[in-house]
């Protein structure tokens, strides 16, 4: 018994100096909340390229499209900004802003959607939710209805983001020419290494 205690005490100090590391270490900050505004096209067609450069891209102009506070869509009685009731594909863009890419431990997307949506981040698709594979057109439909403001949360990939302005694209699907509403929102939270000085890269002298 005598021999436990000494060894128990020292197992808990280890964990209350990895909860401090841990402390110390990370902060997590909300890039884009809950509630923001967003850039919309809801013209009943997909957005036509401008000089070659497609809708998805950072670099695209998106000076014509509405603009609006999410919730949007329509349907729900929910939303903050209602868009046209005829749609059956809505766009959405956002830019942020990284302006340390060192600090970007990871991130993570929760999107809420009705009825399929896929997400673009800096161009590249990064994640779909209740669409079929392959390319999509306006004129392509969810492969199935979803609940209302049904929720979709996934891990991105740091490699895409770069250092300056980044932009988010998500396009949202209806499941049929009947569907009778649409709803999109998104948020954009990141774990940020906020005291480099604790953060130690796994190396042949830290294998044991």
């Amino acid at each position: 018994m005598k021999s436990f205690i000494p060894q128990l005490i020292l197992r808990i100090a280890f964990i209350g100096f990895l909860f401090f590391i841990g402390c110390n270490l990370f902060g997590q900050i909300t890039t884009i909340p809950y509630g923001s505004i967003w850039k919309y096209y809801d013209n009943l067609e997909e957005p036509a390229s401008i000089n070659n450069i497609d809708w998805i891209e950072s670099n695209y102009n998106d000076n014509a499209w509405s603009q609006g506070q999410a919730h949007i869509g329509y349907g729900d009685a929910d939303e903050n900004t209602i868009i046209n009731e005829n749609t059956l594909v809505a766009y959405f863009r956002k830019t942020f802003t990284v302006n340390d890419l060192s600090e970007f431990y990871s991130s993570n997307i929760s999107l809420i959607y009705d009825d399929g949506a896929i997400v673009y981040l800096n161009g590249t698709e990064v994640s779909r939710v209740n669409m079929p594979g392959g390319i999509v057109d306006y004129n392509t439909f969810a492969s199935g209805g979803s609940g209302d403001n049904a929720t979709h949360t996934f891990q991105l990939d740091n490699a895409l983001l770069v250092e300056g302005e980044n932009t988010i694209a998500v396009e949202v699907h209806q499941v049929s020419v009947n569907s009778s509403d649409i709803s999109f929102d998104l948020k954009l939270e990141s774990l940020i290494i906020q005291n480099p000085a604790f953060y130690l890269t796994r190396g042949p002298y830290l294998q044991k």
